[in-house]
Parts: C-alpha cells; sequence; structure tokens
C-alpha cells in the first residue's frame, strides 16, 4: 500500500498532516505523490506521522512500501 493509500485509509490530508506534524506540506506532498521515495524518510519524520496515524514505525513502513 503506498503512503497515499495509509492517509485515506485514515481519513487524512497531507495538508491536514502537514499542519498537525509540523512537517512543510511540500514534503509530505513529494512522498504522496512519489516524487521522494517513502524509504528515504528521515527517521524523525516518519516517527511523527506514525504517532499522529497511531501506529508504529514498522506498520507505517510496511503499509506504505508494499
Amino acid at each position: 500500500m503506498a503512503f497515499k493509500k495509509v492517509l485515506e485509509d485514515n481519513n487524512v490530508s497531507g495538508y491536514r498532516l502537514s499542519k498537525d506534524i509540523g512537517i512543510p506540506q511540500q514534503t509530505i506532498s513529494d512522498y504522496v505523490s512519489g516524487k521522494k521515495n517513502f524509504n528515504s524518510m528521515k527517521i524523525g519524520v516518519a516517527k511523527k506521522i506514525a504517532d499522529y496515524l497511531g501506529m508504529t514505525l514498522d506498520e507505517l513502513y510496511e503499509k506504505s512500501t508494499n
């Protein structure tokens, strides 16, 4: 499942995620669109996203890269 699908499944837009966790909207947009490879995401950013979505880092990476 792609990162975009993870956000959709959690009813969260990239814009809302960026505002709520303090990550630039363009950064989130690049991961959602596939412009940036999800596996290259900094661990701190991934941790903020995982915590926000209520999942572990392992779950986030598994769902975002399959």
